[in-house]
């Protein structure tokens, strides 16, 4: 979540930003003190990697809650959070890697919340998620590790824009095949072996929140509730650097606009 604000230095005024929630204990409900109680992000793209769900070891995932692989002990068995959750973490990768399709059907729910998987999968496949299904992945669990839940929080490229704003996507990219993760196996065998609850759940969200008018609703609210003269201070205050940033878009590009051509386009 996000607040939007004007930001001054030494009452020199630096333009908009936003205040946003990071990703920490109260983003997750979790508490600081608890070493169940962890979150982890991937951070590569590697198409055979951990991150793909194609190599069982915990490399290319970072830690978010507790900041650190900590050394808290786990009451309950003695063992510390590093082993404890990654454990779990490398078991669900296995699983994904190594169970029957008739296993994997019947056994996801007990290492990955398959209503949290079934849910990132279609936003990200919405919302043309070009970099979350492998890194910005974050998996989290509340007991440690042996059940993970799937939670979306990076989103800078998302409905057409590039990583600084450019429109860089087409409406009608394929996921995962238009994606800078095309190989995660976990995405696969979840197509392969959920079509018929993703293709339900996917019916009954296009009915409410998964509609363009409604999408477009929420970016309005956004938007609107920021005066037009603080988006013109804005620009004056940054339009001297358009010789050093040329081809940064906010200099001459209608966002919205734009934006809403593009989930028109998608959500037809």
């Amino acid at each position: 979540n996000g607040h939007p604000i004007t930001l001054y230095i030494n009452d020199v005024f630096h333009g908009l930003y936003t205040f946003n929630i990071p990703k920490d204990e109260d983003l997750f409900g979790m508490e600081e003190d608890n070493p169940l109680h962890c979150a982890v992000c991937g951070d590569q793209q590697n198409p055979n990697g951990a991150v793909a769900f194609r190599m069982a070891t915990t490399n290319g995932w970072e830690l978010e809650v507790p900041d650190a692989w900590a050394s808290y002990e786990v009451e309950e068995d003695g063992q510390t959070v590093t082993k404890y959750v990654s454990d779990g973490l490398v078991a669900l990768i296995n699983f994904v890697m190594t169970a029957t399709d008739a296993d994997f059907k019947e056994s996801l729910d007990d290492y990955l919340d398959v209503e949290s998987a079934v849910d990132y999968y279609l936003m990200t496949y919405l919302n043309c998620g070009i970099d979350s299904l492998g890194r910005n992945l974050m998996l989290v669990t509340y007991d440690g590790g042996n059940k993970w839940y799937c939670s979306l929080y990076d989103a800078d490229t998302t409905w057409g824009n590039g990583l600084v704003g450019g429109s860089e996507y087409n409406p009608t990219l394929q996921c995962p095949e238009g994606y800078e993760m095309k190989t995660s196996l976990l995405w696969e065998r979840l197509e392969a072996n959920f079509g018929d609850e993703l293709y339900a759940r996917w019916k009954a969200l296009r009915q409410n929140i998964f509609r363009a008018d409604y999408i477009k609703n929420q970016f309005s609210m956004f938007w609107d509730s920021i005066p037009d003269e603080l988006y013109d201070a804005d620009v004056e205050r940054w339009k001297n650097q358009s010789q050093t940033y040329p081809n940064m878009p906010q200099w001459n590009v209608d966002f919205k606009t734009r934006m809403f051509s593009f989930i028109d386009a998608r959500l037809p």
